[in-house]
């Protein structure tokens, strides 16, 4: 991936090193190297992002949106780090905010969603996702 540095959160811009601002719908990619943004890698979300997880070319977006690089993707979903594209291999239903996304050893994603731990994933495999109050997930597909 190189020397990269991946940014969430509740902006519509960034700002690079020499004061030039760009608009960024809540993700951009920063190199720091330049003190630039890569313009190119452009995915966006409707509402906050609150958490970033990666594994291979695979980042985990979790925060509290309905789409996802212009996608019906509640909360969550996934992105190439290297193009900025919708994984659409990522199908996953979620009915609360996700607060934290981390990737398992196996590799396996974890989420943490809302603050009352109240939510629900689908996933194949519940075990896979784990809330505050491992709330049990109905099975729909491995992601």
């Amino acid at each position: 991936m190189g020397a990269s540095v991946i940014v969430g959160g509740d902006f519509t811009a960034v700002t690079d090193t020499s004061g030039r601002s760009y608009p960024a719908a809540r993700l951009a990619k920063y190199l720091p190297a330049t003190g630039t943004f890569d313009l190119t890698w452009a995915p966006s979300t409707t509402g906050p992002v609150y958490a970033l997880a990666s594994s291979g070319d695979r980042l985990l977006v979790g925060g509290n949106f309905s789409k996802l690089d212009g996608r019906s993707h509640a909360s969550l979903g996934a992105v190439s780090l290297s193009t900025g594209d919708l994984d659409p291999t990522f199908t996953t239903t979620v009915d609360k905010q996700i607060d934290t996304v981390a990737i398992g050893w196996r590799p396996r994603p974890h989420v943490g969603a809302g603050d009352d731990g109240a939510g629900s994933l689908a996933a194949a495999d519940p075990r896979r996702f784990q809330g505050r109050t491992s709330e049990a997930i109905s099975p729909a597909r491995t992601v």
